[in-house]
């Protein structure tokens, strides 16, 4: 082990008069809170920071993230002696402390782990210059680091496997760094971190512009034969987009601020801010709104977003590429000058697209050769919207933060290349014909197929089809097509890429499909049916781990046709779907194509998820394929638990981390409810923010909720409407109100199914009546939905 510097050594020993660790720290700590806030700034004082948080760690808290921000200000201040020191001193506070650590959950301290590698730290290290003896000092400590971790980390531990990447190049070329720095272009390396920014200086500007003014706007034509042409012209400014872009007035191009109370056109403001927020919005009135307001009265961006958002909901690719183009163009030309005034607001407004659900829809858009020139647009003002962004407004992103436009982006890379794809010459698919008295020689020929274009897959294997069976035998062999194709005189397996053979597959092979026969016996129900193999198990799972989908997806989907143990094997089809979600694009429909015959094979048989194979080890259905059924499946037959998910509220990026930990603790259900919810209490307390203290109360009334405990989520939402009509809150979070609002309703249901509620069934449908019109109020559609599972008057 690396010898440990005075200073590691020194915060390594216990803090005095209580317990080793100290306490969890309170957000409102002075020191704490200014330690976070300056590395938040453009220019940090790491030297003030480095101050704030040893007396952090010497007096009041173990705490990882101050450990780990320390480092930070160190390796700024010390480069590789300080970034040596900064590993170190995280792997002996894990080695000697381990769960005594602070933050409490595992999870978090993990997180605060890797702040050391994330990309701008990597990018960093990348261009300093170090000596041989540096660098192996430094991938000492890392190794330690690494160590430290695996052990103490079994599950979700920190993956650092980018800074260990940049370390192993400096050993192996020492002073590498130097020659890549002189290589860039000059920049400010006083950027906080967590952010992307790199300013460039006013002559990196002019070099740029001189060699390249239109940087990334080009993009290749590819013609039939799939070879690239010569670059587009840049990218077209629409003229609708081009009115919005034009200034307001020649002493105030971008207007005035509409979002003061005074102001004639703050109540237009509200009711765009509002009518966005919606869970289902009127998209013509929210772009008559926007476009009044960003043509005559104000270049606002947070009104830009909601416009291209409306824009996207009409439109879809075409209206997101026009709305990206607009906020670039606007950010270009106005600079801060644009509303609102508050920088941290701007750097805000742009997670309002970067939402799930803005996402998958994008994702489920039907890509054709007469939208993949707007797709391929669309990358390229995506990605210099996030440059522009990043460039403008990256100073005020804070730790960690998952970029604005990660989502997003992630959908249109995914569809830029398939477009790319699609625009060149596809294959030629044989079609099948059954065999007949055709002669020899003809028949030959119409099998006949160009090599290359796929495995060859014969019509029948020369049986003519006279019955039901070889029909349906022959129906198989050409599905197989599909998941196999030759290269270089070998047959290898792929992902099918046309939607409809999976639905057609699951057709072919449940339609008739029965509830086999069972014994009831102490392991379960016990059928007669072979299942997969504990081997073939295994090797499901080790592709799942390595993110191996074009190795799953087409042994599955083969042995779905061929072996009857994997037509009862719904962990097979749990799978599969998870691997056409993660590879996205075109094959999110596919999945959507399994669910929604696995729900009406389910609903036929609905006995079948509770069987188990011959082996008696083996169920039809393990726990989580159960909970998936249930959640996601049964759902898209309007029937199971699905039906009754809390929508969750409009909120921005900032509270994405609130409501994945709400979904951990959920699929912990029913075990560590009471574990799960203290703490969720706890963070309540914890959170600075009002509105994340609202929204953490509203998870744990849905999280009580989701564990069958109505009467205490009941109890919880009391406490947030009273919030609502002493801070009017509807007029502001309307999104966040109606989401209370259904929750209450869903609560007030589960007590109305009880019998042990009779006594308050009057109190409670009056309840219900004022929480619909609240929700109606808002969304109509919504309201009515609910009502309809309200129970029947006797």
């Amino acid at each position: 082990m690396s010898k440990l510097s005075p200073l590691v050594a020194e915060l390594l020993e216990p803090i005095p008069g209580g317990p080793p660790t100290g306490v969890d720290l309170d957000p409102n700590v002075k020191e704490y809170t200014e330690l976070e806030q300056e590395l938040t700034k453009a220019t940090p004082n790491y030297l003030q920071c480095v101050t704030w948080a040893t007396t952090l760690l010497k007096s009041k808290s173990k705490h990882l993230r101050v450990a780990a921000l320390l480092g930070f200000a160190w390796y700024r201040t010390e480069k590789f002696t300080g970034l040596q020191n900064a590993m170190l001193l995280l792997a002996e506070l894990v080695a000697r402390y381990s769960d005594h650590l602070f933050p409490a959950k595992p999870l978090m301290r993990s997180k605060a782990i890797q702040l050391l590698s994330t990309e701008k730290v990597t990018k960093l290290l990348e261009r300093e210059a170090c000596s041989a003896e540096e660098a192996q000092a430094a991938l000492a400590a890392y190794q330690r680091l690494v160590s430290v971790c695996d052990k103490h980390f079994p599950q979700n531990g920190p993956v650092l496997t980018a800074l260990g990447q940049v370390l192993e190049k400096h050993v192996s070329t020492p002073g590498s760094g130097s020659a890549v720095r002189d290589q860039l272009p000059v920049t400010s390396d006083q950027s906080p971190l967590g952010s992307d920014q790199q300013p460039a200086t006013n002559d990196q500007q002019s070099t740029t512009s001189n060699q390249q003014p239109a940087t990334g706007l080009d993009l290749p034509l590819i013609d039939a034969t799939g070879a690239s042409e010569q670059p587009a012209p840049k990218l077209e400014i629409p003229e609708l987009v081009a009115e919005l872009l034009k200034p307001i007035s020649a002493s105030a191009p971008t207007g005035r601020d509409v979002t003061q109370k005074n102001d004639e056109d703050y109540q237009d403001y509200l009711t765009l801010q509002a009518e966005s927020n919606k869970i289902r919005p009127n998209y013509d009135m929210i772009i008559e709104l926007a476009v009044d307001l960003l043509k005559s009265k104000c270049k606002d961006l947070e009104a830009m977003v909601w416009l291209a958002f409306a824009w996207f909901g009409k439109h879809r690719i075409a209206g997101l590429k026009n709305g990206s183009l607009l906020m670039l163009n606007a950010l270009e030309q106005f600079g801060d000058k644009l509303f609102p005034e508050d920088g941290l607001k701007r750097s805000r407004s742009a997670g309002f697209l970067n939402r799930k659900e803005i996402a998958k829809i994008l994702a489920k858009e039907k890509l054709t050769k007469e939208n993949a020139k707007d797709v391929l647009a669309l990358q390229a003002a995506w990605n210099l919207l996030k440059e522009e962004y990043h460039k403008q407004l990256g100073a005020y992103f804070k730790t960690g933060q998952v970029s604005p436009f990660k989502a997003i982006g992630e959908v249109i890379d995914a569809q830029a290349k398939e477009v790319e794809e699609l625009l060149r010459p596809a294959a030629q698919v044989p079609t099948m014909r059954p065999a007949t008295s055709t002669p020899a020689s003809t028949a030959a020929t119409t099998s006949a197929r160009p090599s290359g274009t796929g495995a060859s897959v014969p019509t029948g294997g020369g049986v003519a089809i006279t019955s039901n069976d070889s029909a349906r035998q022959g129906m198989r062999k050409a599905v197989l097509f599909f998941f196999e194709e030759e290269k270089d005189g070998k047959k290898t397996r792929k992902a099918a890429d046309d939607v409809s053979i999976y639905a057609f597959s699951r057709e072919l092979r449940w339609s008739k499909l029965t509830l086999p026969d069972y014994k009831d016996k102490d392991e379960g129900k016990i059928t007669a049916i072979e299942g997969p193999t504990p081997e073939k198990q295994t090797a499901v799972k080790n592709w799942i781990s390595n993110s191996e989908w074009e190795a799953l997806i087409p042994d599955i989907e083969i042995r779905f046709l061929n072996d009857e143990g994997f037509v009862y094997w719904l962990d097979g089809q749990r799978y599969v779907v998870q691997a056409l979600e993660a590879k996205g694009g075109k094959w999110n429909q596919a999945g959507q194509e399994i669910k929604f015959h696995l729900a009406r094979l389910v609903q036929r048989l609905p006995e079948l998820p509770k069987l188990m194979f011959k082996d008696k080890k083996t169920p039809f259905a393990e726990k989580a394929t159960v909970k998936w059924l249930e959640e996601e499946v049964k759902g898209m037959l309007g029937s199971g638990k699905g039906e009754e998910k809390i929508l969750p509220p409009i909120m921005g990026e900032e509270y994405e981390a609130i409501n994945k930990e709400y979904e951990v603790a959920c699929t912990e259900l029913p075990e560590n409810f009471e574990k799960n919810a203290a703490a969720m209490q706890q963070a309540i307390a914890g959170d600075v923010r009002r509105k994340g203290r609202f929204l953490r109360g509203l998870n744990l009334a849905n999280y009580c909720l989701a564990a069958g405990k109505p009467e205490l989520a009941k109890a919880l939402l009391a406490d947030l409407m009273k919030k609502i009509t002493a801070y009017q809150l509807a007029e502001w979070e309307p999104a966040l109100c109606t989401a209370v609002w259904q929750s209450a309703y869903l609560a007030n249901l589960k007590l109305l199914r009880s019998d042990d509620h009779v006594a308050v069934k009057a109190e409670l449908q009056a309840q219900q009546s004022m929480l619909f019109a609240e929700i109606g109020k808002h969304d109509c559609l919504r309201a009515l939905e609910l009502s309809n599972r309200q129970p029947k008057e006797e």
